[in-house]
């Protein structure tokens, strides 16, 4: 509402002074046009690199021992490591881009600025004069230094307010990436658990295990050897061993 109100005080007085001074909102929009689809997507790509960060260090740190046990410390650390590399990258294309569109709305900002003094400083050593458009005349006064000022200050309070609009751009392009990622979350329907599986209405039977045995390929020795198990339907089981003893292979595959 300012920059309006102020835009048509500029016009009262001085009719070419308001051409310039007005096209400092088509030119920072059209900045923002260019840069705004790159900023979206540079949001986007960060957020799904930082998202997989999270997801392999969060499986990491839970699955440590399980990772010691069957020795696989390098390989987590690696994928980790290149998982990090990625947000690290992305991090990087993204502050680029978000330095680009200040740089580029600054620019235009400095142009317009110098466009603005030149013209008013020509307009206030310059006599009256007119200027023909087609079947038009328009009569160009000449202002004073007093003038000037005040326009100057006008000009200043509307590129303040357009410079506002265009640094807050950044924050609502990662605003609006985070909004689109909860509602995809949101829109995604349940997981269907029970698809192709047999449904099983009842557990009978006991389970018996009678001296087994399993080693991995590349392991020294066995994660179970001779094991003798009995457990009745309907009863519980816990599993109590240090890390390598076998316990996770035992309720996570199907054994012979």
């Amino acid at each position: 509402t300012v920059t309006f109100v102020l835009l048509g005080i500029v016009a009262l007085t001085n009719q070419l002074l308001l051409i310039v001074i007005a096209a400092t909102v088509p030119l920072n929009l059209l900045v923002a046009r260019m840069l705004w689809w790159r900023l979206k997507s540079s949001n986007q790509l960060f957020r799904i690199a930082e998202s997989a960060f999270m997801a392999n260090l969060n499986e990491t740190l839970t699955g440590l021992r399980l990772s010691r046990a069957h020795a696989i410390e390098e390989f987590s650390e690696d994928r980790l490591s290149h998982a990090a590399g990625t947000v690290a990258k992305e991090g990087m294309r993204l502050d680029f881009v978000n330095t680009l569109f200040g740089a580029g709305a600054w620019a235009v900002s400095t142009f317009l600025n110098m466009g603005v003094l030149g013209l008013g400083v020509w307009l206030a050593v310059s006599p009256d004069h007119s200027l023909t458009w087609g079947e038009h005349t328009y009569v160009v006064k000449r202002i004073t230094i007093g003038e000037l000022t005040i326009l100057m200050s006008y000009y200043g309070l509307v590129a303040g307010a357009v410079g506002n609009i265009l640094n807050g751009l950044p924050s609502m392009a990662a605003a609006d990436d985070a909004i689109r990622s909860l509602a995809q979350l949101y829109a995604e329907e349940d997981e269907e658990t029970n698809t192709g599986k047999r449904v099983v209405s009842a557990v009978t039977g006991d389970v018996r295990l009678d001296q087994v045995r399993f080693r991995y390929p590349t392991a020294e020795r066995h994660s179970l050897d001779g094991l003798d198990l009995s457990i009745p339907a309907g009863t519980s089981l816990a599993l109590v061993g240090p890390s390598g003893s076998g316990k996770s292979f035992f309720t996570n595959h199907r054994l012979p």
